[in-house]
Formats: C-alpha cells, structure tokens, sequence
C-alpha cells in the first residue's frame, strides 16, 4: 500500500471537490440572503460539478497506481468522506443521513473513475520505440 499517496489523494479529492462545490453554494447563500429560493438547477449542477470533480481525481490516482488499484481508491474515498463529517454534519448541519448517503456518490464516482483511469492507463505507450 503505497500510504502517501493515498494521504495525498484524499487531500486532492477533499479540495478538489470543496472548490467544484464553492460557486454553487455562494450563489445559495446570496440568494437567501437576499430572500429568494434557490432554483433547483443550482443543486442538480452542484451534484453535477462534485461527481465529475471526483471522477476526475480517481481517474488520476487510476492512471499512476498500478497495483492494487481499486484498494488505493477506496482508502481515499473513503478517508475523504470521513474527514467530511466534522465539516458538513457538525460545523453545515448536513442532516447525518445525507452524509451517510454520500458513500453511494463515492462508490459510483470511484467505480466510474477507476475504469476510466485504468483505460488511459492501458493505452498511453510505455515502450518507446
């Protein structure tokens, strides 16, 4: 197991996917600050930006980890949506269940991810000629 990279992917993972999530939640709270309700684009393109966010960076860790793969992947989904708690259940009041409900995003996302990773993995040449 190769822990330092998979200390450095949920970081990755865990920023990555604060940053795809920010604009979405400003326009939010912009709006309710100004009395509105946010439209439900706004939630279904959160989701949207998050889930490819996180296929992006399994992908990577895909495409670099060559052993044990879907291991190293896991240990960072699953770090990642652990440091989350404190974060969204404690400090943002995510109600838990939809905290716990978020493992589902991640098993798709890294299932997703993995194979796509493991596919540019396949192709790009290791030989040169």
């Amino acid at each position: 197991m190769n822990w330092k990279r998979i200390i450095i992917y949920v970081g990755i993972l865990f920023l990555a996917t604060a940053v795809a999530a920010f604009p979405f939640g400003f326009i939010v709270g912009f709006l309710q600050a100004a009395g509105k309700v946010a439209p439900l684009w706004i939630t279904l393109g959160q989701a949207v930006a998050i889930s490819l966010t996180s296929i992006l960076v399994f992908a990577h860790l895909a495409k670099r980890q060559r052993e044990k793969t879907f291991l190293h992947a896991w240990c960072v989904g699953i770090g990642a949506w652990l440091i989350s708690f404190p974060i969204n259940v404690l400090f943002l009041r995510q109600p838990i269940l939809v905290w716990i409900a978020g493992i589902i995003l991640i098993a798709v996302t890294l299932l997703i991810g993995v194979l796509i990773g493991s596919k540019l993995r396949c192709a790009t040449p290791t030989d040169k000629v």
